[in-house]
């Protein structure tokens, strides 16, 4: 259970990591779940196949049963956050370089970093934390434009924080930049920040 980072107390197992990783995989859990139903019925010829190939679940075909169909399911939704990750870092980058040094340094970010190798393997901590900060750094910069994306930029970076921790020292950093750039703009940023968060 060490490997896991679950704890045992007398009121029942818990894990280390914060829930947001799993509640952002949900939406790809439901849909391996119930994709088997719903080609059948849309299809009512595939009824049968989906039956013989699929696990089952409660009587129901099921792609998601097994250590294996997990895993492709796990590193699916991973990849999907990276893979956000990435195009919100290209649009974040086309605000302030050509277009073609933004795909450039983009394809860098998902391919030359730990992104692809790393975030994208495992539904970690990692990919959400990527794709939260990320629209973070755009909504900042999308603030000289429009004051309002300075607000937007503070759920952001609550939500890497529940998704990661760690995170709370980019949102300091967050904190200081606005106090800096857009001081009109502090309290808003903070309080929905903290509303954020308490969510």
């Amino acid at each position: 259970e060490r490997y896991y980072c679950i704890y045992r107390t007398a009121s029942g197992s818990y894990s280390f990591f914060p829930t947001a990783t799993a509640i952002l995989a949900v939406p790809f859990v439901a849909l391996a779940h119930h994709a088997p139903a719903a080609a059948a019925w849309v299809l009512p010829g595939t009824k049968r196949a989906l039956s013989d190939r699929c696990a089952k679940i409660d009587d129901a075909p099921c792609f998601v049963s097994g250590a294996r169909a997990r895993g492709v399911l796990e590193r699916a939704a991973a990849s999907f956050y990276a893979a956000a990750a990435a195009v919100v870092v290209f649009f974040s980058l086309r605000l302030k370089l050509a277009t073609a040094a933004a795909w450039l340094l983009a394809a860098l970010f998902a391919f030359a970093t730990p992104v692809w190798s790393s975030a994208s393997r495992a539904m970690w901590q990692h990919a959400p934390s990527l794709l939260f900060v990320s629209l973070s750094v755009l909504f900042l910069q999308l603030a000289d434009r429009r004051r309002l994306a300075v607000e937007y930029a503070a759920p952001a970076l609550a939500a890497a924080y529940i998704c990661r921790p760690t995170n709370a020292l980019l949102a300091a950093a967050a904190v200081v930049y606005v106090a800096l750039k857009f001081r009109g703009s502090l309290l808003r940023f903070v309080l929905c920040g903290a509303a954020s968060s308490a969510l």
